[in-house]
């Protein structure tokens, strides 16, 4: 999976004077999490090639906390993670979205567009959450610098489908 992001001035001082010298005191364990996939948009940007599973685990576990945080009770469905920032593939130097997810992505952030944004930072991450009690479900969308996207979603009706 690929992940591309336009950058903002939050977004460029985390990878340059935070993300790069921590991957430089333990570049295995960054290495196999992220890898340089070459450069997008004619060489304005460049498209990084993520773990996905290990990337979805960790939004997951975010999800939960700040569910746990908000509610005061674990969630214990499943969740789907996605991301309009993650990529299947490149062609040329132009990233190719998946579709699907960026209907899904879509469709969530309508779905939390009335609930108040939360963080400490806003400028580093923001985000926010819904639970219906009634339809046992929950939503969370999270934004990392200003320019990453994550959304969760579960619901008893998606766990009792898969």
């Amino acid at each position: 999976m690929l992940a591309t992001a336009q950058s903002s001035d939050a977004g460029r001082h985390q990878f340059f004077q935070k993300l790069l010298v921590a991957s430089q005191r333990s570049p295995q364990a960054y290495a196999a999490f992220i890898a340089d996939a070459g450069a997008v948009f004619e060489g304005a940007g460049r498209a990084l090639r993520i773990d996905r599973k290990r990337l979805d685990t960790c939004i997951d576990h975010l999800a939960r906390a700040l569910f746990f945080h908000s509610y005061q009770r674990k969630w214990l469905l499943p969740l789907v993670v996605m991301s309009p920032n993650l990529f299947s593939s490149v062609d040329g130097d132009q990233p190719i979205s998946h579709e699907p997810t960026l209907q899904a992505a879509a469709v969530t952030k309508e779905y939390l567009k009335f609930e108040v944004i939360k963080g400490e930072n806003l400028e580093v991450f923001r985000y926010r959450l819904k639970y219906d009690e009634g339809a046992n479900s929950f939503a969370f969308a999270g934004q990392f610098y200003e320019l990453f996207e994550v959304f969760a979603y579960s619901s008893a009706t998606l766990a009792a489908a898969t």
